[in-house]
């Protein structure tokens, strides 16, 4: 019966996969960031990186990434204008439903790991990386199309941080969470 059974889930498991259609990709879009803390305002960056498609049907589709994002917001200080500059590579696993035509919607969870972090108050700038987590997540949800005839498309993401980037005993007194708004082309081969 378990050879049976097994035998079963292979054959299954084999169509599924020589009906699948897998594909890498580049992408990269604008990147406006901010936090949930008081006063911050958005600051636009660049995000980008490789993609790759793991299409199960006309309908479904997984989508792996590793991007880089700009994020952190800006604001005025007593001492000036700051600019919270946070480097992230981010590995966001997207599932995506196709509804008519190349236009899709997804939404999936992302981890990112802070790989640079910079304060820059009226030109100077200072490394904190030390006041920040090394390991945010996140919840990302967006629409795009994708053109029929040509492998390139366009997006629109919004990624709301679910855990505290900063760490609380270097001196923030908030729970702060990056947001991030994306709007970008893809290309895939």
């Amino acid at each position: 019966m378990r050879k049976i059974l097994f035998t079963l889930v292979l054959l299954l498991s084999v169509g599924i996969v020589a009906n699948a259609q897998f594909k890498f990709g580049v992408k990269a879009a604008a990147n406006f960031a901010t936090t949930n803390g008081d006063g911050d305002d958005m600051k636009v960056g660049f995000s980008g990186g490789l993609l790759g498609q793991y299409k199960f049907n006309d309908r479904w589709a997984i989508q792996p990434e590793v991007l880089f994002n700009m994020q952190g917001p800006k604001g005025e200080t007593g001492n000036g204008t700051l600019k919270l500059n946070l480097g992230y590579i981010a590995v966001p696993v997207m599932a995506q439903f196709y509804i008519i035509n190349g236009l899709f919607v997804e939404a999936g969870p992302q981890i990112g790991f802070l790989v640079t972090a910079k304060a820059k108050i009226d030109g100077e700038s200072e490394d904190v990386k030390d006041g920040f987590k090394t390991v945010e997540a996140a919840i990302n949800y967006g629409v795009g199309y994708e053109l029929q005839n040509v492998p390139v498309g366009f997006f629109f993401r919004s990624s709301i941080g679910v855990t505290s980037m900063a760490k609380k005993s270097y001196g923030f007194d908030e729970d702060l969470r990056n947001i991030s708004f994306q709007l970008g082309a893809f290309v895939k081969f």
